[in-house]
């Protein structure tokens, strides 16, 4: 009964793996070409995409990791 679980658990991990390796790599898109992002009247820093590629980055490895 455990191996399902175990299997379902793996799969989860694949899925946010690869969620968050698409937001890293969009992360650092956005810091190799410049490209600017407005929301509303507040343009965002180009070191927020950096802390997000980071943090992003590390729990992709993460996730990888343990599948």
């Amino acid at each position: 009964m455990a191996q399902p679980l175990k299997r379902d658990n793996q799969s989860l991990h694949r899925i946010a793996a690869l969620i968050f390796t698409i937001i890293a790599v969009v992360h650092l898109l956005r810091l190799v070409y410049q490209i600017p992002i407005q929301a509303g009247l507040w343009t965002v820093p180009m070191w927020l995409s950096l802390l997000a590629l980071v943090i992003s980055g590390w729990l992709a490895i993460s996730f990888w990791k343990q599948t």
